[in-house]
């Protein structure tokens, strides 16, 4: 789900540090960092909501386990 985002949010800061940045070497640069960080934060996101819908599956609160569970039948299980 969120790796599906990245390129959007790539282009949105790239087109943001383009208006902060003046500089194209420092713009390039910081350009690289988004696009190496970026996935790597969405493994990281994605494996909590896992761990959130997990718990709340397992939880013994008849809405918490409802709710997790529903998400888990719409492809968002880990």
């Amino acid at each position: 789900m969120i790796a599906a985002l990245i390129p959007a949010l790539v282009s949105i800061l790239g087109d943001a540090l383009k208006r902060l940045c003046a500089y194209a070497e420092a713009r390039q640069k910081a350009e690289a960092e988004l696009n190496a960080a970026l996935p790597a934060r969405a493994v990281k996101l994605e494996k909590a909501f896992g761990d959130i819908i997990k718990t709340e599956a397992q939880s013994e609160h008849w809405l918490a386990a409802l709710t997790g569970l529903r998400l888990e039948s719409v492809g968002r299980k880990r």
